[in-house]
């Protein structure tokens, strides 16, 4: 599972058995569930993980995408936000605030969500809804899934799929890569979460004729950094969960939030605030710097973070 803010790159392993690679590499995770670790940092091109020695030539390989990414092919460190609601934001939050009041296309209302802070030192927030798995579309799932922990499969097009969303959930379409053209295109649909949890609950779908299997690639998860640019807030995120960690539909989809709605007690992930140690590398200009987290954290994590390019400008 994947969280981006700002210039973040992702990865999250189950256990060290297997990850949801960049480049489509089958997993096979028998009945095991995926742990979620989310990082963000306006300042970093950021990876997470939670994994153990075993996932080790697999980290390496998701590694070199991230870095492909964030470094060699021109990452968004110039685009960072201003903390003001950007055109991009402005439309999002008020097409779901319109769509919410006129009902009919949003099922579930984040008002009815409670919230209680979950006692200790992590900062987690619980959060329930009566109505959220009552309403919510359907999970696309097929006997295998659970036996054979099926994470990379193709789309059923049988199956829902967000071409087949209605066009009232469509808030807009926009152009991933207009900040940089030389990457050419990945023209993408913002849609309205029928089921969301949180005011301003977006689901951003690239190339969506194209019905791509929910598996992140290295140019989807480069078009992820361009297309979390987008707003100029400092509390959105943008997020992935794959088949076998919740993900409802098979066919490739962000979710995008404003933490300022999710409840928390600060626009930042629990996880952003762990203390962290250096355990390799440095942010010297075209290097990486790879940290562990505190072990007051309930899962182990990685964080790997990447100076700025050869030759370009600003900090890491």
């Amino acid at each position: 599972s994947c969280v981006m803010h700002q210039c973040l790159a992702w990865v999250v392993v189950d256990r060290g058995v297997g990850l949801i690679a960049a480049k489509a590499i089958p997993v096979r995770l028998g009945k095991s569930r995926y742990c979620l670790a989310l990082l963000g940092d306006c300042k970093h091109h950021i990876f997470t993980s939670s994994l153990t020695s075993s996932v080790d030539p697999v980290l390496r390989r998701s590694l070199r995408t991230v870095m492909a990414c964030c470094i060699g092919r021109g990452g968004a460190e110039t685009l960072l936000p201003n903390g003001q609601d950007s055109a991009f934001d402005r439309q999002v939050l008020a097409a779901f605030n319109r769509l919410l009041d006129q009902g009919g296309v949003i099922r579930t209302s984040p008002s009815l969500i409670r919230r209680k802070q979950v006692e200790g030192s992590l900062g987690l927030v619980a959060q329930f809804s009566s109505e959220h798995y009552l309403k919510k579309r359907k999970p696309d799932e097929s006997p295998r899934d659970d036996e054979q922990g099926v994470v990379v499969d193709s789309v059923d097009p049988a199956a829902f799929n967000f071409a087949k969303a209605k066009d009232e959930e469509v808030i807009c379409e926009l152009e991933a890569f207009d900040a940089d053209p030389s990457l050419g295109s990945m023209r993408t649909t913002v849609l309205t979460n029928i089921s969301p949890l949180a005011s301003g609950h977006i689901l951003l779908v690239p190339q969506r004729d194209s019905l791509r299997p929910q598996v992140l690639t290295q140019d989807l998860l480069l078009g992820g950094l361009h297309l979390l640019m987008k707003s100029g807030r400092k509390d959105f995120r943008l997020m992935f969960n794959s088949r076998q960690a919740f993900s409802s539909v098979n066919h490739f989809h962000f979710h995008g939030f404003y933490l300022n709605y999710c409840g928390l007690t600060k626009p930042r992930l629990p996880i952003e605030c762990v203390k962290r140690s250096v355990i390799a590398g440095n942010l010297k200009e075209g290097h990486v710097q790879i940290e562990i987290l505190s072990r007051s954290w309930y899962v182990p994590g990685f964080v790997v973070s990447a100076g700025p390019p050869v030759g370009g400008k600003g900090e890491q």
